[in-house]
């Protein structure tokens, strides 16, 4: 036994040195047995669960970006028909969709000079809008019935810009009935 302290004695023995040792301590260390111990602390799971997420942010914002120009481009290629995809053999089915009535619009809305007006209210039924444009009318203001898709805008007026002082005057006078007045181009 005494020889063998003396052999100690005779070398230095000395820890390998590694080239990262904080990132050391990260990986997996070996037991005595052989196998691997996986030790995580709270702040490793922490790091790495914040990774993970950011890194699915990142991954989802790329795929809405492709998906935003993907878009663009089927939409642009879908406008145009390529003679030389459609054979012979295979029919072509073509949707009819109905069309919208066409609802008159005014004379005071037709002139070109004019393209905005005021939208004082908006309803969903036609013979509800037709009651506020009989009210409105007795009130003394210039009211008629426009329809934008499934909606009835009960619209005042037609007016070149938004800005002279006729336009404000008049959208302050139908602000003081409807609150939420606004101008809209026709």
């Amino acid at each position: 036994m005494e020889e063998e302290k003396y052999q100690k004695e005779l070398f230095k023995f000395e820890k390998p040195k590694r080239l990262f040792p904080k990132l050391v301590s990260i990986f997996p260390k070996a037991d005595f047995e052989g196998k691997v111990l996986i030790t995580f602390t709270l702040e490793r799971v922490i790091l790495i669960s914040i990774v993970i997420i950011i890194s699915m942010v990142i991954v989802y914002a790329l795929g809405v970006e492709k998906g935003k120009s993907v878009g663009r481009v089927s939409i642009i290629s879908s406008a145009k028909v390529q003679p030389e995809r459609l054979s012979q053999s295979q029919p072509v089915k073509v949707q009819v969709l109905p069309a919208k009535p066409i609802v008159p619009v005014p004379e005071s809305i037709r002139d070109v000079g004019t393209p905005y007006t005021i939208v004082a209210v908006t309803f969903t039924r036609k013979d509800t809008a037709a009651q506020e444009v009989s009210r409105l009318k007795k009130e003394g203001f210039d009211a008629t019935i426009v329809q934008s898709d499934s909606y009835f805008l009960v619209c005042i007026g037609a007016y070149p810009d938004k800005i002279s002082s006729q336009s404000k005057t008049a959208l302050s006078k139908v602000r003081k009935i409807h609150k939420d007045a606004y101008f809209k181009l026709r």
